[in-house]
C-alpha cells in the first residue's frame, strides 16, 4: 500500500472521456506523478500497486468506504495522441498481474497462500512461512488474471467464508490445477468458528488475525486434512501419477484430443474443457459465481489464413459430436461478428451444441477468438499441391514429421469430393493385381499415379479417351483407376461429362494434381467438349470479374482426365448441329485409345476366372470395397526426398521417349509422347516403391499397347523394346 498524500492537480478522465485512439501504458511511466484518487460520496481508505514481475506497475487499486459500504476502482495510464499522458479511472486491459508478484517470485521455496483481497494479503503477508498473493476485480476479475506465476507451486487457497468465495475457491482450484498447481482449500468456516464467537457473512482471514489468529496456530490448521483438504475436482497433476487411474471429464477430453489431432489443446484460462462442454463463469446480480453452458467439446486447432492474395483468416475448429467422434471444421473469422447466429448455424449442422442463451453466445465467440497463440495454418479450398504439402480431404501429407502441428489443411466448402478410403492397402492391391496381365487395365492404373508429378515436372495436362463399342468395360477400367484416389460414389470414383461449363470447370478444380476420371463423353455437347478438353490442358479456368469490374482470380489447376465413350474424342466433337473443328492441338490434348487390343476383347488374361465379363465383375466389386489408399501412398513416398524421386521420374519419362519416338516426330506427337511417358514412369515409380504389383516390363508392354495396338519388336538390356508410332 502507498504513501496516499498525491497530487491534487493531476487530471483523472472517466473511461467514456478516454479518446478512441488514446493508449494503455502496459506499464506506468515512473516519471507520471500521481493523482489524489476520489470517489464522489465516499472516504479514500487504501490505494494497492498491482506491479509486473520486474517491479514496474501496471495498474492501481483504490479501496473507498461509502455509506453503503466498501467499493474499489481501478487506475491506469493512458498516451493520448498529442503525447499528453492521463490516468483514468478504468480496468486494465491486458491480463492482469497478482497482487505482491515480485515478493511472489522472489519466494519460490513457499508454499502460496491465495486469499480474497489485498486487506488480506497485507493481513497476513508478515508471516515468514507462505507467499501471499490475490488478484484484482474479485469475481468477475479472476478470468483477467495471469495466474501461470503459480504453475506447478503449491497453494493454499483462502476464500471469505461466503457463498461467493466458495465459487471463487472452486474456480480457482478447477484453473490452477490445469496450470500443474498442487491445491488445497482452506475451509474458511473453521476459521470463523475458532475466532469470532459470532462470524458474520464474509469473514477472511484478515478478520483472524485481528482476533488473536498467529502464524503458528494457521499453520497447524493447514496440516490438519479436516480443516484443509487436498483438491480433487479437476487434479490434473495428481492424476497423472503412475498410481492414479482415475479419468476425469477434463482429461478424458484433453486424451481424445490429443489422440485424435496430435497436440495439447490450448484452452483459455476464462473456460473449462471436458467431455461435458465448454463452460466459464459470471457473476449474477448477487455477486455468486454461475456457470455458463457455451458448447459441446470444442477445440480451437490453428488460425486459418487463405491461400492466395486475397487470402482471409479464420479458425480451424475439431467438435466432438454426439457419437463421441472428434471432426474438423473450417469457420471464417467474419462469423465472429454481430450476433454470430452464422456459426452457431455452421457448427450444428456439423453436429455441436450451441447455446440458446444470451451470455452463452457471446461466450462461445469469445471462446473462439481468444484463441490466439495457436498455430497458423494455410487453407487451402481444393486438393493438390501447396507448397511442399499435398492436401486431402481426410490427410495432409508433408516432408516433415509433423512435431509442430499442420501447417496446412483442406476445407473444400462441403463440396462432394468422393476422396474417401476404405479396405487396407495390401487389400487393395489385390485388385491391382488382375490389372497387371491386361494392357488397357494396366495402362489407366498407372494413369492415376501421374498427377501429383506433373507440378514438379512443369509438365501440363491433358487425357487419354477409351473407345469402343458398349458393355467392352471401359467404365470398369475407368473405376478401376478411380480408386487409386477415392472412391463410394455410385460408379466409385468416377465422374460424368454430362455437366455445364461452370460445373465441369469447379469438378476440374476439385481434381487439382489428381486423377479425373470422366464417363460418357457421349453425352457431352461437342463445343462444350471442345471447351473442355483446352481447359484441362491449359490448367486454367474461365477469366472473371468482380462485382467492382476487378478481375477475379482464375481457378488454375494440374490434371490428367482418363475418359471413355463409345465414340473417339475427334469424332464426339465434330459431330451434329454444334459440332466443332477438330484440330491438332484437340488431338494431342485428348489422345484416343482404342478398348479393345483385339476386335471384340478387352481384358488379356482373365486371372484364372473364366471370362472376361467375370473379370470386370470381380473388379466392379473390388472396387466398392478397396479405395482411397494407393494414391496417398504415392504422394508419401515422392514426398520423402523428392528431388531424387522426380529425378528418377526423368530418366524413366527419357527412356520411355527414346523408345516410342524420334527426334524427327512432329511436335505435337511428341507432346503426346511425353504424356505416355509420363504415364510409364509413374507406374514404374509405384512399381519401385511397392505400391502396386506390377513390373517394368508389364508396364511398358501396355505402353506399348496404347499407343500402337502393343506391338513390339524386341528385348534389349533394359526390357522390352518398344516399336515407334504409326
Amino acid at each position: 500500500m502507498n504513501d496516499l498524500a498525491f497530487s491534487t492537480e493531476i487530471r483523472v478522465v472517466k473511461k467514456d472521456d478516454l479518446p478512441a485512439d488514446a493508449q494503455q501504458f502496459a506499464a506506468i511511466p515512473a516519471d507520471l506523478e500521481r493523482p489524489a484518487f476520489s470517489l464522489a460520496y465516499s472516504s479514500l481508505v487504501a490505494v494497492y500497486d498491482y506491479a509486473h514481475a520486474d517491479g514496474s506497475i501496471a495498474f492501481v487499486v483504490a479501496r473507498f468506504q461509502t455509506s453503503r459500504g466498501k467499493t474499489y476502482m481501478q487506475y491506469t495510464a493512458w498516451q493520448l495522441a498529442d503525447g499528453q499522458r492521463v490516468w483514468a479511472a478504468a480496468g486494465y486491459s491486458a491480463q492482469r498481474p497478482l497482487y505482491n508478484l515480485p515478493a511472489l517470485e522472489q519466494s519460490s521455496e513457499k508454499p502460496v497462500l491465495l486469499v480474497e483481497g489485498e486487506k488480506c494479503v497485507d493481513a497476513s503477508q508478515q508471516w515468514a512461512r507462505f507467499a501471499v498473493t490475490t488478484w484484482a476485480g474479485g469475481a468477475n476479475g479472476m478470468s483477467r488474471t495471469d495466474f501461470t506465476p503459480l504453475s506447478q507451486r503449491e497453494v493454499i487457497i483462502c476464500p471469505d467464508d461466503d457463498e461467493p468465495g466458495h465459487q471463487a475457491g472452486n474456480w480457482l482450484a478447477d484453473h490452477l490445477v490445469g496450470l500443474g498447481a498442487r491445491v488445497m482449500i482452506f475451509d474458511t468456516a473453521q476459521l470463523a468458528e475458532a475466532f469470532a464467537g459470532n462470524p458474520h457473512s464474509g469473514f477472511d482471514i484478515a478478520d483472524a488475525i485481528d482476533a488473536g489468529l498467529h502464524e503458528g496456530q494457521f499453520a497447524a490448521m493447514v496440516a490438519n486434512s479436516a480443516v484443509c483438504t487436498k483438491y480433487a475436482g479437476n487434479d490434473i497433476a495428481e492424476l497423472a501419477s503412475e498410481n492414479d487411474d482415475e479419468i476425469t471429464p477434463q482429461r478424458q477430453v484433453y486424451q481424445e484430443i490429443e489422440a485424435a489431432f496430435g497436440i495439447a489443446p490450448d484452452v483459455h484460462e476464462r473456460f473449462d474443457l471436458s467431455v461435458d462442454g465448454v463452460t466459464t463463469w459470471k457473476t449474477d446480480k448477487k455477486g455468486a459465481l454461475v456457470r455458463i453452458f457455451v458448447s459441446s467439446p470444442l477445440v480451437v486447432l490453428g488460425r486459418t489464413r487463405l491461400s492466395g492474395p486475397r487470402g482471409g483468416w479464420g479458425y480451424h475448429i475439431g467438435l466432438r459430436n454426439c457419437l463421441g467422434q472428434w471432426e474438423t471444421l473450417t469457420i471464417p473469422a467474419k462469423l465472429l461478428a454481430n450476433d454470430g447466429k452464422e456459426l452457431r448455424e455452421l457448427l450444428a449442422e456439423a453436429g455441436a451444441i450451441t447455446p440458446q442463451e444470451f451470455t452463452g453466445r457471446r461466450a462461445l465467440m469469445e471462446y473462439i477468438s481468444y484463441a490466439q497463440n495457436c498455430p497458423v495454418i494455410t487453407l487451402a479450398s481444393r486438393p493438390g499441391w501447396l507448397g511442399d504439402e499435398f492436401a486431402l480431404p481426410n490427410a495432409i501429407i508433408s516432408p516433415g514429421d509433423g512435431e509442430n502441428g499442420p501447417s496446412l489443411t483442406l476445407d473444400m466448402g462441403g463440396r462432394d469430393h468422393l476422396l474417401n478410403r476404405n479396405g487396407t492397402l495390401e487389400e487393395w492391391q489385390e485388385l491391382a493385381a488382375l490389372a497387371a496381365p491386361n494392357t488397357r487395365a494396366t495402362f489407366a492404373l498407372c494413369c492415376a499415379f501421374a498427377p501429383p508429378m506433373l507440378r514438379h515436372l512443369k509438365m501440363k495436362g491433358g487425357g487419354f479417351h477409351f473407345f469402343g463399342n458398349s458393355s467392352r468395360g471401359k467404365t470398369t477400367l475407368l473405376r478401376l483407376a478411380g480408386s487409386v484416389w477415392g472412391g463410394g460414389g455410385e460408379e466409385g470414383f468416377v465422374r460424368n461429362w454430362n455437366n455445364t461449363s461452370n460445373g465441369a470447370e469447379g469438378m476440374i478444380a476439385d481434381h487439382n494434381d489428381l486423377l479425373l476420371p470422366l464417363d460418357e463423353l457421349t453425352v457431352a455437347a461437342p463445343e462444350l467438349a471442345s471447351q473442355l478438353i483446352y481447359m484441362l490442358a491449359n490448367g486454367q479456368g474461365k477469366g472473371r470479374a468482380r462485382k467492382d469490374g476487378s478481375a477475379a482470380e482464375r481457378n488454375s489447376w494440374n490434371a490428367l482426365v482418363l475418359s471413355s465413350g463409345e465414340k473417339t474424342a475427334a469424332q464426339q466433337i465434330t459431330q451434329g448441329r454444334h459440332r466443332s473443328q477438330m484440330t491438332g492441338g484437340l488431338a494431342v490434348r485428348m489422345v484416343d485409345i482404342p478398348i479393345e487390343h483385339a476386335p471384340g476383347e478387352t481384358i488379356e488374361d482373365t486371372c484364372g476366372l473364366g471370362s472376361s465379363r467375370a473379370w470386370v465383375e470381380k473388379v466392379k466389386c473390388l472396387t466398392d470395397d478397396h479405395y482411397g489408399l494407393a494414391g496417398p501412398a504415392f504422394v508419401e513416398t515422392l514426398c520423402v526426398e523428392r528431388s531424387a524421386h522426380i529425378a528418377q521420374a526423368r530418366r524413366y519419362i527419357e527412356r520411355v521417349q527414346e523408345m516410342l519416338f524420334e527426334n524427327g516426330d512432329d511436335p505435337q506427337v511428341q507432346r503426346a509422347a511425353e504424356r505416355f511417358a509420363l504415364v510409364a514412369a509413374a507406374g514404374q515409380l509405384a512399381s519401385d516403391w511397392g505400391i502396386i504389383p506390377i513390373s517394368h516390363a508389364q508396364i511398358l508392354r501396355a505402353i506399348a499397347a496404347c499407343v500402337n495396338g502393343g506391338a513390339i519388336l524386341g528385348h534389349g538390356s533394359d526390357g522390352i523394346v518398344l516399336s515407334r508410332a504409326a
